[in-house]
């Protein structure tokens, strides 16, 4: 196979994960995998509910105090997720 082959296999496996509405799912799971990778472990007993909806990840958590201080580092917790990725697929992050 030739390396032009494989550009197209990949465009065409791209349009069809877009036609078949699967890219915003693989997108949502990216977030969530990553989420768990940085921040699961040490949180997790503080955590109930963790989704991801319109690229924003919806945290769950139990303790007030930890909550609030979240808040403070949504944007840096935002940026390493981003960069975990490769890419910006996290716009948003709430605390509920």
């Amino acid at each position: 196979m030739k390396e032009n082959d494989f550009k197209l296999l990949g465009s065409f496996l791209q349009e069809s994960l877009k036609d078949f509405g699967i890219e915003k799912k693989l997108e949502e799971t990216k977030v969530l995998q990553a989420w768990n990778a940085l921040f699961g472990v040490s949180m997790e007993k503080y955590m109930n509910k963790v989704f991801v909806k319109n690229r924003t990840l919806f945290v769950e958590i139990t303790s007030s105090v930890l909550k609030q201080n979240l808040l403070y580092q949504k944007d840096l917790l935002i940026e390493k997720i981003n960069q975990h990725i490769g890419g910006d697929l996290l716009l948003d992050i709430h605390f509920i």
